[in-house]
């Protein structure tokens, strides 16, 4: 879009398990019949009810669609009424799947064939901020294999060129348990302790990695977008920047010191001495975490300079 319509209201919109009766009318398939749907996701509708939940105690006001009951029309309706900053999908997805009409298809499965995808948020009026993707779920039997990391892929590249802000998606099958742990962690270091995206994705994937150390569910969820984009553009975090032991690459060590010039830029207050001495001494911690010769390089004392 040449104009993106986006809002600060708190608002969310959240999709899980919905209903895919009738799936195989448009979606033939040798072995089911045309008025079957696809396996029901307890894990995905579990998922949803736990957003629904981090969500509304961060003070988000939250719209759902959450359950088998829910059909094509009830799941869409809602998407069009809100001028919503969250959106957070779990169910069943196809990518390029091939249609009885000859097409080949994209998206969020719905009932009657139908699908959500990035077709149907580009008619969104507000466009929202953050889009939470995940179609991948260990316990789901689906009979036609799905190439999930290009699922993931090829919805969030559409959601970013329609304006969309940050996208996660996952990428290959999640465990249930895990991927509450990684929602959960997100929204509460977005919401609650203002974090930029990419931090936010990190601790996301650090908690679920500690906490779920035997499965690889922490590694599954791509993230697009703007590493650096906040809820709240004007807050600071409410947790110190972290970094996870010492830098690999000198373009993670540029990455961190442009968060300390943006800090410095959003102040709405002049700096005093005791910050100025505050912000130096972190920048000093910062730069004992990656290799010396580094800050010989003309990149670096561009940066430092």
């Amino acid at each position: 879009r040449r104009s993106v319509r986006q809002s600060l209201h708190p608002l969310a919109y959240v999709v899980g398990n919905p209903s895919t009766e009738n799936f195989f009318r448009t979606f033939p398939h040798a072995d089911c019949q045309p008025t079957d749907g696809l396996a029901s996701l307890a894990g995905a509708e579990e998922e949803a009810e736990v957003v629904v939940q981090t969500l509304s105690r961060q003070g988000y006001h939250v719209t759902s669609s959450i359950g088998q009951g829910r059909k094509a029309l009830d799941v869409i309706a809602p998407l069009y009424q809100q001028p919503y900053r969250i959106v957070h999908i779990a169910a069943h997805g196809v990518f390029e799947h091939p249609a009885a009409d000859g097409t080949s298809r994209t998206g969020v499965v719905l009932s009657e064939g139908l699908l959500l995808g990035a077709a149907e948020i580009d008619q969104m009026e507000v466009i929202p901020d953050l889009v939470f993707l995940n179609c991948c779920h260990l316990a789901q039997a689906n009979p036609m294999p799905v190439p999930y990391n290009r699922l993931a892929y090829s919805v969030a590249r559409e959601l970013i060129e329609i304006g969309v802000r940050c996208v996660v998606a996952a990428g290959w099958a999640v465990d249930d348990a895990a991927a509450y742990t990684f929602a959960e962690t997100f929204y509460r270091g977005i919401l609650q302790d203002s974090m930029q995206f990419g931090d936010a994705v990190f601790e996301a994937r650090r908690d679920t990695y500690r906490r779920h150390g035997n499965s690889i569910t922490w590694g599954a969820y791509q993230a697009y977008g703007d590493p650096g984009w906040r809820i709240d553009p004007r807050a600071e975090s409410k947790s110190p920047t972290r970094v996870s032991g010492k830098f690999v690459a000198m373009e993670e060590l540029i990455d961190q010191i442009d968060r300390f010039r943006m800090r410095i830029y959003r102040r709405r207050e002049s700096m005093t001495r005791l910050d100025a001495t505050r912000i130096a001494a972190e920048l000093k911690r910062l730069l004992a975490d990656c290799p010396a010769n580094w800050l010989n390089l003309p990149a670096m004392h561009f940066e430092l300079a």
